[in-house]
């Protein structure tokens, strides 16, 4: 299968898309910080974090975390810094997530939709029924 292409070819390029991902990423996190201010979309929540999970995981891959993107561009220390400090506010926006959801009584169905998403989804399992 051919996917058609567009070479991001110097660091600038890069810059750009890492900024236009997070921006996508920040939209979506904020859409979330506002449903959980109603606790009935806590399950809602749960059902977006293995995404969401992906999603902030993929700002670290962006600046090369774990061997990611090595055909990239090279890209400068202050841009990796940069990259850095996104990867770090999406983490403690993340952990607000996981920490809203641990207190809540869904805390056994958020480990099985982790556990459902992340091993059996994606080892080709047939998912638990909780799914």
């Amino acid at each position: 299968m051919s996917l058609p292409s567009r070479a991001i070819n110097n660091e600038s390029e890069w810059r750009q898309f890492v900024e236009q991902f997070v921006t996508l990423l920040d939209k979506e996190m904020s859409t979330w910080e506002e449903k959980i201010t109603d606790p009935t979309n806590i399950t809602g929540l749960i059902h977006a974090m293995p995404a969401l999970i992906s999603l902030v995981n993929t700002v670290g891959y962006l600046r090369g975390q774990d061997g990611m993107f090595d055909m990239g561009p090279e890209i400068s220390v202050a841009v990796a810094h940069d990259i850095i400090n996104y990867e770090n506010a999406f983490e403690e926006r993340l952990n607000n997530f996981i920490d809203i959801i641990l207190q809540s009584k869904e805390r056994e169905y958020y480990e099985q939709r982790l556990d459902s998403y992340f091993t059996k989804v994606r080892t080709k399992q047939k998912p638990s029924a909780a799914w």
